[in-house]
């Protein structure tokens, strides 16, 4: 007779007609362990979860790997309900140590769990360790000089983000928009002198034309 148990597979028999038993002749219940045990699919090196500028960056290495079809990264809020945010091609078969890296642009604040399914080709999976990330709710600070400004005005940020803008008038009439890096000039020379409203993300900013 013959258990599968998840990747193993034991077979008990009293060995008369070639069952798998104690070699005795007689029946027995004794578990062993058959040579069709497979090996390790993936011998993981290491599993990394980085915040770098607000984005998660996991990185995992491996060792060797055995039909390796894929590696799906998988995110969750408590540890417990996880979902697919990515998928990495594996190497299939080798030796070889091979890095892999998945950056998440998009994870909410607070603390954030991550594992790794990695899927043969046959369809079997396994998982990597759980590693997690915590992103601080650091609200994003902008101020806008110089001002009263002339020529031009700077969107001063400690976070190193384009910063898409959009200037209205004190009445609500857009007039200009567009992308900059923090702290790199603004040309408003083009601007009647008055006072005008720059929104960017949830910040309106008022400054004056002079």
């Amino acid at each position: 007779m013959v258990l599968n148990n998840a990747n193993n597979r034991f077979s008990w028999g009293n060995d008369s007609q070639g069952q798998l038993g104690n070699t005795g002749g007689t029946q027995t219940s004794l578990q062993q362990a058959g040579n069709c045990i497979s090996t390790l699919p993936v011998t993981w090196l290491y599993v990394q979860g980085l915040l770098q500028n607000n984005w998660a960056v996991i990185k995992w290495a491996t060792g060797s790997e055995s039909n390796t079809q894929s590696f799906e990264v998988e995110n969750s809020a408590d540890g417990n309900n996880y979902s697919v945010i990515g998928t990495k091609a594996a190497a299939g078969n080798s030796n070889a140590t091979h890095h892999y890296e998945f950056v998440h642009t998009s994870l909410p604040a607070g603390k954030n769990y991550y594992r790794i399914k990695q899927v043969d080709t046959d369809g079997r999976f396994s998982y990597s360790s759980i590693v997690s990330v915590n992103k601080n709710n650091v609200e994003f600070k902008i101020v806008l000089a110089p001002n009263p400004a002339t020529e031009s005005i700077i969107l001063a940020s400690d976070y190193n983000e384009i910063i898409e803008y959009r200037i209205f008038t004190i009445t609500g009439q857009q007039i200009k928009s567009g992308k900059a890096k923090p702290n790199n000039p603004i040309d408003i020379s083009e601007l009647i002198t008055g006072m005008y409203l720059l929104k960017c993300r949830d910040e309106v900013l008022k400054f004056i034309k002079k």
